[in-house]
């Protein structure tokens, strides 16, 4: 998946002000915005580099950018992904944090570790940590491999929230919008769906297991 993160801002709805208002917005703001950009980028980078033979395919924005403006604005665009790159680091520890605390908070996970809340930063602590660890070990896993996990993760998730809108329309009964709460996520969950023959057999795997761990702990 080339998009990811636009979700992560409703981790943190607890925090946000009129989150029923401000959250959705901030969602489809982001992720139309990043949307938009991607694609003038990949347009003005292949006016600027219409050539499909760089020295190598992991660093091909690096050849554009040395087309564009020299070293300067590699150096420049170089600087710049890294402060990308952290900041969506960030972005992903904190969201991931707080998923955990609410997952100890509700005594899914042991309450006294990931329910744990600073009494200094009144941040949970222990989730953030734990985090990190296991972030660290990303370090020895191949790039192609963790990326494809990740997917896996998130078509889990885009699918059972696709279900869940669906789910609202027949059971609950909450919401009765034909289009939106019917139509539209029952499109979503067939292009999701369509998404997973695109995953490594070896990311299937591994995201099945990690998936029957989940069901078993619950």
């Amino acid at each position: 998946l080339s998009f990811l993160g636009f979700d992560a801002v409703s981790t943190l709805s607890e925090e946000a002000r009129d989150a029923r208002r401000t959250v959705p917005q901030a969602i489809m703001i982001s992720t139309v915005v990043s949307g938009i950009i991607f694609i003038l980028l990949s347009y003005v980078s292949q006016l600027v580099f219409p050539s499909n033979k760089f020295a190598a395919v992991d660093t091909g924005s690096t050849d554009v950018m040395v087309a564009a403006g020299g070293a300067f604005v590699n150096t420049f665009f170089t600087a710049a992904y890294v402060a990308g790159a952290l900041g969506s680091a960030l972005t992903s520890q904190a969201s991931v944090a707080r998923i955990l605390f609410a997952m100890g908070r509700d005594g899914i996970l042991p309450r006294k570790v990931f329910g744990h809340v600073s009494a200094k930063f009144s941040t949970p602590v222990y989730a953030i940590l734990t985090v990190s660890a296991i972030s660290l070990l990303a370090i020895w896993i191949d790039l192609a491999i963790l990326a494809s996990v990740v997917s896996f993760g998130a078509l889990v998730a885009f699918s059972v929230v696709n279900l869940s809108v669906i789910k609202h329309y027949f059971i609950d009964m909450r919401e009765r919008n034909v289009l939106l709460n019917l139509i539209a996520p029952a499109i979503g969950f067939l292009l999701t769906a369509w998404l997973w023959t695109s995953l490594s057999g070896t990311a299937l795997t591994i995201g099945l297991i990690w998936l029957a761990i989940g069901f078993v702990w619950l």
